[in-house]
């Protein structure tokens, strides 16, 4: 009796080798196939949230960018925000941008990242569908609605921000946004705030990424950006502290300058946004921290997200004056007293077509932009650009 157990044992143990062996065989056969057909691979992948276009009901346009434009629209019974190609005889360049976006916001889940529906992926229909933010852009929230939004409110949208761009910056691989922005960030119905359109975004697979997209808005790009210089996840931060400062003033940023201006003073003059004086002096730290000139002296956004944790409010101030802080050595700290008045008889510079045009200026053009005196250009509003 004792021998036909030990047998029956024996013989378990030689089936589940062989099971083993088995599954290891077939998942060395699995790699090799998506090893010689990636594509295939990325098709399955898509095919998961790929959404039948006749599934989707079109309502009201809600934004429109400089490649495309958002609807708010139906799909199943569920109100949702479709972004389309404005032209959608595309290059191949383009398919390929909105490939690396899907394949970025399909794998994204965090209650401060606007949430990913799905796709259209059939030619000349490409197309993004996610949630439905009610509330519009932070943006409209505070520069054209004049929302006003008390102390604490303000407090947890900065946190919210910080935490979505916390979340993207510490994936695997990190995700950098490069277009954070007001207009790129939307208000739920609670309040909470989103981050989205991740059209600018790029895998981090090395430690910089070559700056040579002609996206994104000079009034928050960093310097290095706008001097078309290598940059990393520091370049968001940077972007961080112009939405403070949103936040804190209720101002638009750079309402003075044109793009091509604002290229000039901010990438080359190594100025910055003026701070009322009023502004409780951690929150200005913070906001100064984020626009340091060196990109390794600004904080990370875990190190953001334990200041601003430290804060009981986030008051509003007064109207900022009419000046911009002049960076000193690059080393983050900005002289006190160092400010440039906008010089109101100089020539403006022809401003940038669409936005961050000015991305290739060189030093001399830089530097001539940045003593050219400011224009009065109208601001066009930035309702909702793209989820």
């Amino acid at each position: 009796m004792q021998q036909q157990q030990q047998q029956q044992q024996q013989q378990q143990r030689r089936d589940q080798q062989h099971y083993q062996q088995q599954q290891q065989q077939y998942g060395h056969r699995q790699q090799q196939h998506h090893q010689q057909h990636p594509a295939l691979s990325l098709v399955a992948a898509h095919a998961a949230w790929e959404i039948d276009p006749s599934e989707i009901t079109l309502g009201q346009r809600i934004g429109i960018g400089s490649y495309g434009e958002v609807y708010k629209a139906m799909w199943r019974g569920t109100e949702v925000a479709v972004k389309r190609f404005l032209e959608q005889n595309l290059s191949p360049q383009l398919v390929q941008e909105f490939k690396d976006e899907v394949d970025i916001m399909a794998r994204l889940r965090h209650p401060n990242v606007v949430l990913f529906m799905g796709a259209v992926m059939q030619a000349h229909q490409l197309a993004i569908v996610t949630q439905f933010i009610p509330r519009g852009s932070l943006f409209r929230l505070l520069h054209r609605s004049k929302a006003d939004l008390e102390p604490r409110r303000r407090l947890q949208m900065a946190l919210d921000i910080a935490r979505g761009m916390n979340y993207l910056h510490t994936s695997t691989p990190a995700i950098v946004h490069r277009d954070l922005k007001s207009p790129n960030l939307l208000v739920d119905r609670d309040w909470t705030v989103k981050v989205c359109d991740f059209g600018l975004s790029r895998v981090k697979s090395a430690t910089f990424l070559t700056s040579k997209s002609h996206g994104g808005t000079p009034e928050w790009m960093a310097p290095e950006i706008l001097r078309n210089e290598p940059s990393d996840e520091k370049a968001d931060v940077y972007s961080f502290g112009v939405v403070l400062y949103e936040l804190v003033t209720n101002q638009e940023p750079w309402t003075s300058l044109n793009p091509m201006q604002v290229v000039g003073a901010v990438g080359f003059a190594g100025q910055r946004l003026a701070l009322p004086p009023n502004l409780e002096p951690h929150v200005a730290a913070v906001i100064n921290h984020c626009w340091a000139s060196k990109p390794s002296d600004r904080p990370s956004f875990a190190q953001v997200l334990d200041k601003l944790r430290s804060f009981k409010e986030l008051p509003a101030c007064p109207h900022p004056p009419a000046t911009a802080a002049a960076a000193d050595d690059g080393s983050g700290s900005f002289a006190a007293a160092a400010s440039v008045r906008a010089s109101s008889g100089g020539g403006a510079a022809a401003a940038a077509a669409g936005s961050g045009g000015g991305a290739a200026v060189t030093s001399r053009q830089g530097s001539e932009l940045a003593g050219a005196g400011s224009s009065s250009v109208q601001q066009q509003e930035q309702a909702l650009i793209m989820l």
